[in-house]
């Protein structure tokens, strides 16, 4: 997201450290467009913290288009 928004967006590898969504707008060649980072999403999430995740599910559901983006040197990518 830094990269290509040429901002400086908090990233670390590390749980949680994404705690809101931030939203960048973003030209490529003529094509402007925003962009979105949000939490990430964790698998069987307990039904009491999906509230916590509304935002992302917010713009989840906003979005055109969705880049899931996966390590793919993780055994389970």
């Amino acid at each position: 997201m830094n990269l290509l928004s040429k901002s400086d967006v908090f990233a670390e590898n590390k749980l949680f450290a994404t705690l809101d969504t931030t939203v960048r707008k973003v030209v490529l060649e003529t094509i402007p467009f925003l962009l979105s980072d949000t939490v990430g999403f964790i698998r069987k999430l307990p039904h009491n913290l999906v509230e916590s995740f509304r935002s992302t599910l917010d713009e989840v559901r906003e979005a055109d288009i969705l880049l899931h983006v996966v390590d793919i040197s993780h055994p389970n990518f």
